[in-house]
């Protein structure tokens, strides 16, 4: 259960993340990325996060390629709310490529 907070450890151990360009010039441009990348090193660093969680409409491509572009993976459907969950673990990521710093998500 993604509301499961107890089984990690420290306050801020889960963070839901979730970005918007509501300017439509200024989607495409990497921007939403950029942000994205730049919330989770913060949260990583200063917060000891270690596991991001997003909640994304269902129908919404772009918002998914995107997450799934920076490593996250789809861990639940919720059809009730038309939404996707999907989950990055960093120190998953870690295993798989060693030591983040100066590396994008």
């Amino acid at each position: 259960d993604d509301d499961d907070v107890g089984a990690e450890s420290g306050r801020y151990a889960v963070g839901e993340v979730e970005v918007m360009i509501a300017e439509r010039g200024s989607r495409r441009k990497g921007l939403a990325r950029e942000a994205l990348t730049m919330m989770m090193d913060y949260c990583s660093r200063e917060l000891s996060t270690s596991r991001f969680v997003a909640k994304i409409k269902d129908h919404n491509g772009a918002s998914i390629a995107l997450f799934e572009g920076l490593g996250f993976e789809l861990v639940k459907r919720v059809p009730v709310f038309g939404e996707v969950v999907y989950e990055l673990r960093r120190g998953a990521r870690e295993d798989a490529g060693g030591d983040r710093a100066g590396e994008e998500w």
